[in-house]
């Protein structure tokens, strides 16, 4: 008989892609489920799937992390729910594909208000479960903290705001025993893309980038055992995909290379290059 962990663990954007892979492996690991995502057809199939793969313990609810009141109303009902909680993963996430002169404040605020604010107000409202338990967070950033391309900056930015919250939170919680981990992923294949924000006229891209991701995107189901292996090991910062290693690696060794080698990359092989 599969042996049961017991850990209650709270998954936002779970409705696809990693959120939805890592909940997937949580299940079968034994761990109890609180599954959120702002879709309502993707996170009931998320929960459907996640019982069928032989998870015993799945609670869902459709919640828009942004809403402050919201995410606090629905840690109440979880609290009501369980002992405490885990392993909070806020995965979930908007992305904005744009040259700065075409990125409207609105897109600036919307990309704040999940990707950052998100995070935020989930930590915020689950911190007393997450004391009760002595859990773990663990932020999903992305492998723009090592070098944010020119069309990516509103994203890149709130990645980069992401882990330097992250970091001051990690020194902050450590001494009541919680631990805070940043997962950076480079490519992966999800359904990102069916989700993107972009610049009125420039919906051609969308096509462009589901290639690029299905052709190099690393599989999510390598970023979710990422993700569940941080509640246990508990580093500080954990990179996923070749491409997010390599960018690590030269941000460290030898970062005025990165700009020159991303141009060379977009002369000879861009996104609007990838059929």
């Amino acid at each position: 008989m599969k042996e049961r962990s017991g850990r209650v663990c709270v998954v936002t954007g779970a409705g696809s892609g990693i959120g939805r892979s890592t909940a997937l492996l949580l299940g079968q690991r034994g761990d109890a489920l609180e599954l959120v995502d702002w879709n309502a057809a993707g996170l009931a199939e998320t929960a459907e799937l996640a019982r069928a793969a032989g998870a015993l313990d799945v609670a869902a609810r459709v919640l828009d992390v942004g809403d402050a009141a919201d995410v606090a109303a629905y840690a109440r009902e979880v609290e009501r729910r369980r002992a405490g909680i885990d392993l909070l993963v806020n995965n979930a996430g908007v992305a904005f594909v744009g040259e700065f002169a075409r990125t409207e404040v609105e897109h600036w605020e919307e990309i704040f208000r999940v990707n950052v604010l998100g995070a935020v107000h989930c930590v915020r409202a689950f911190l007393g479960p997450l004391r009760a338990r002595r859990g773990h967070i663990v932020n999903l950033a992305s492998a723009a903290v090592f070098f944010t391309p020119s069309t990516l900056g509103a994203y890149g930015a709130s990645k980069h705001a992401l882990l330097g919250w992250s970091e001051a939170l990690r020194l902050e919680l450590a001494r009541e025993g919680i631990g805070v981990t940043v997962v950076c992923p480079g490519l992966v294949a999800t359904p990102l893309a069916d989700h993107l924000g972009l610049p009125s006229g420039n919906e051609g891209e969308r096509t462009r980038l589901k290639a690029l991701l299905r052709r190099l995107g690393c599989p999510p189901e390598r970023v979710a055992r990422a993700i569940a292996d941080a509640g246990a090991r508990r580093p500080a910062l954990v990179t996923v995909g070749l491409d997010a290693v390599a960018l690590r690696l030269l941000k460290r060794l030898a970062p005025w290379a990165i700009p020159e080698l991303a141009a060379r990359v977009a002369s000879r092989r861009t996104v609007r290059d990838m059929k």
